[in-house]
């Protein structure tokens, strides 16, 4: 059985930035101990929706693919986004396309991350 992501916002008021995001089996942070909502979040799979000149989903404004699985026809029980600032597939992130497109998205916004 695949881990699920979580986010645990309690961490953010013991000195780290923001917020902790980790994988595992449930919903116990691994950093601070705090278990359950509404200190932990489980958070869903984002993925990718990219840009692409051959991509089998197609809208007003051009033709897309899903970055982890640029041949799948549809999005039929997936959460997508052409935002990569709120990409959580983890798959998505590391392709190539993710990180360009991230890479330009943060020298556009200025994000230190």
């Amino acid at each position: 059985m695949a881990l699920k992501q979580y986010r645990c916002r309690m961490c953010d008021q013991h000195n780290a930035p923001r917020y902790f995001e980790f994988e595992a089996d449930g919903p116990k942070c691994p950093r601070c101990g705090f278990e359950g909502p509404p200190a932990i979040q489980q958070l869903a799979k984002i993925h990718y929706h990219a840009k692409s000149d051959s991509g089998p989903h197609l809208s007003s404004e051009g033709r897309y693919e899903l970055a982890c699985k640029p041949m799948r026809p549809n999005l039929i029980n997936l959460c997508a986004t052409g935002v990569v600032s709120v990409v959580t597939c983890k798959a998505c992130i590391e392709t190539d396309v993710y990180k360009r497109d991230k890479a330009i998205y943060d020298e556009t916004m200025g994000d230190d991350d």
